[in-house]
């Protein structure tokens, strides 16, 4: 089971009303799909479990800064479906947002787009 609150940003939640959105763009770390360009000298294997590393390294720095209660970590994440790859990568007081665009470009635009849309103060 998903313990993670997957944020939608069709629905405005008070609670962020004050609250700063500190994210990350993240995608599922699945081997052949992350990290791909040090295959080799890495596996696959070895390149997703890098990515896991660095994920939560970054999740564990955002929480961190989050922890005077007027931020708070988001997973801008991908593919969808994928959800459960985060337990024990991110730590429980992080929320999920699906990623939506085709390029990085896009996807980043959309992540700030949609936690706005969530009612974040700020991102």
């Amino acid at each position: 089971m998903n313990p993670f609150y997957i944020l939608d940003p069709g629905v405005s939640s008070q609670a962020a009303r004050r609250m700063c959105a500190l994210a990350v763009m993240t995608k599922a770390p699945q081997a052949g799909q992350v990290k791909t360009r040090l295959v080799p000298p890495l596996t696959p294997g070895e390149a997703a479990e890098l990515n896991k590393y660095f994920l939560r390294d970054t999740a564990v720095s955002i929480s961190s800064a989050a922890s005077d209660k007027n931020a708070t970590g988001i997973a801008v994440y991908t593919p969808l479906g994928c959800e459960e790859a985060y337990i024990g990568i991110l730590s429980r007081d992080f929320s999920l947002l699906p990623q939506r665009g085709e390029n990085f470009g896009e996807r980043l635009y959309f992540a700030a787009d949609d936690l706005f849309k969530c009612g974040f103060q700020s991102v």
